[in-house]
């Protein structure tokens, strides 16, 4: 773990492989936290679970697309990876993660 920027509204620190978290102190900056987050997944995906599980270990509220039950969305998850048909994806207001720690 390490710290990445400092300011006197907010900390990031890196946590491992590309993730981060970021400390508010500032009351109306809290807003930032309640970003819609949405996960797109598939229950053939091991990453998919774990990275679900993850979630839900530290609260994180998210809408779940199950590209099983809703094979429409495999447009929108394409044009978040470039065309690529990996799960999971990670949307989490303006910042799109693909995978699972870097695999997926």
């Amino acid at each position: 773990m390490r710290l990445l920027q400092a300011e006197s509204e907010s900390i990031t620190i890196e946590l491992a492989s590309n993730q981060r978290l970021v400390a508010l102190s500032n009351l109306s900056r809290r807003q930032e936290l309640t970003q819609k987050v949405v996960l797109y997944t598939h229950p053939d995906c091991s990453y998919s679970d774990a990275l679900k599980s993850e979630l839900d270990e530290v609260g994180t509220v998210y809408d779940e697309i199950n590209l099983a039950l809703n094979p429409e969305a495999w447009t929108d998850l394409e044009a978040l990876t470039g065309g690529e048909r990996i799960t999971p994806v990670l949307i989490e207001g303006a910042a799109v993660s693909v995978g699972y720690h870097g695999v997926g």
